[in-house]
């Protein structure tokens, strides 16, 4: 980002992060995984650290975090989001509690440089939400717990939500394995059933939140889909009754759509081919996304602001494929970060930014 942060600028810059298995040393967190070395485990916190300063972000939602100390530490890494508020309900302090019968998971955080209001997490899907998957039972849980905040923005407060949905990794029965293709083809359905069900419980969360309120809303995280993929539109239900503009007050607009650096005189500036955020058989796609509520589309009557622009830190995807241990320090996926730009000025009641630059302004 090329302008500094200070008092007067109306500006919220929020990001998503999947840090892969943010684990302390030594500490095992799946069965089929080697756990960290001393050396591994300094390499990836500092790197997280320098991430997060080229980030700039004054909200970061983290992906995949094992162990509270261990985020702490990348955080210690970082000159610019040492001192955030963390935001981590359920995430141990280390390893010490884990058992066979109780292993730990991974689970979502967030860091704020701005005030944060309230938090809450959301681990229960109603029955009337659960699909069952092909062989098993209907999920009753989030495989991921979701975190929302309410954060105090600099033109009041912005509700920020963080998820990470399903993966696509087939989801096996003890006597299947993934080389056989219709135990695979099953596998599959599973996971999409359970992220399906995940994304529905999702939807109706940002449902309460949104409809008939003018509270904006972010969002983000790991949705482990493309934006135009079944589960990513049943969260945003941009295709709902869209020719209606009052059904807009409940829809989410992806943020890479809405940003102005696209509009003209700036178009062309950033393209979907170059925006992604994890490879997969050498593809690349964007599974990580920031949906943004219709404060913030230009098009609405009851918009607050504006997306001014969206980024995407994928360079080290590229150092991943060097080998196994490039693979083991930096991450699989990209970050993405939004930068917010909000109306007018701020009122009374809103709460400032802190006035330290970002470490790369």
């Amino acid at each position: 980002m090329a302008a500094a942060l200070t008092h007067n600028v109306l500006m919220f810059v929020i990001g998503t992060f999947n840090t892969l298995n943010l684990a302390l040393p030594h500490a095992a967190f799946y069965d089929n995984a080697q756990p960290y070395g001393d050396d591994e485990y300094a390499k990836r916190r500092d790197w997280i650290g320098s991430q997060l300063d080229q980030l700039g972000a004054h909200v970061v939602a983290l992906q995949e975090v094992f162990h509270l100390k261990a985020l702490r530490e990348a955080m210690a890494a970082s000159r610019w989001m040492k001192d955030a508020q963390i935001i981590a309900p359920g995430i141990p302090e280390d390893h010490s509690g884990a058992t066979s019968e109780a292993p730990l998971k991974p689970r979502l955080a967030m860091l704020s440089r701005l005030p944060v209001i309230e938090f809450t997490l959301h681990e229960q899907i109603a029955p009337e939400d659960r699909i069952a998957p092909p062989g098993l039972a209907a999920p009753e849980r989030f495989s991921r717990p979701v975190l929302e905040a309410l954060i105090g923005g600099p033109a009041g407060p912005i509700r920020v939500i963080t998820v990470h949905l399903k993966s696509k990794r087939p989801a096996l029965l003890d006597d299947e394995r993934e080389s056989d293709p219709a135990h695979h083809a099953r596998g599959m359905a599973r996971s999409l059933a359970i992220r399906a069900s995940e994304a529905l419980a999702l939807r109706q969360i940002i449902v309460q939140r949104l409809w008939r309120t003018r509270e904006p809303l972010v969002v983000l995280g790991d949705f482990n889909d493309l934006v135009t993929s079944p589960t990513t539109v049943l969260v945003a239900a941009t295709r709902f009754m869209r020719g209606d503009e009052s059904q807009r007050d409940c829809m989410l607009f992806d943020a890479f759509d809405l940003q102005k650096m696209r509009q003209l005189p700036f178009a062309g500036v950033q393209r979907r081919d170059t925006s992604f955020t994890h490879t997969h058989e050498q593809v690349p796609e964007t599974i990580d996304h920031i949906l943004v509520s219709e404060e913030f589309a230009p098009f609405s009557k009851n918009a607050l602001g504006w997306v001014h622009r969206v980024d995407y830190f994928n360079d080290h995807l590229g150092l991943r494929r060097r080998g196994e241990r490039e693979a083991r320090i930096y991450s699989d996926h990209g970050q993405v970060v939004a930068t917010l730009h909000f109306h007018g000025a701020a009122p009374a009641t809103a709460m400032s930014l802190p006035a330290t630059t970002a470490p790369n302004a």
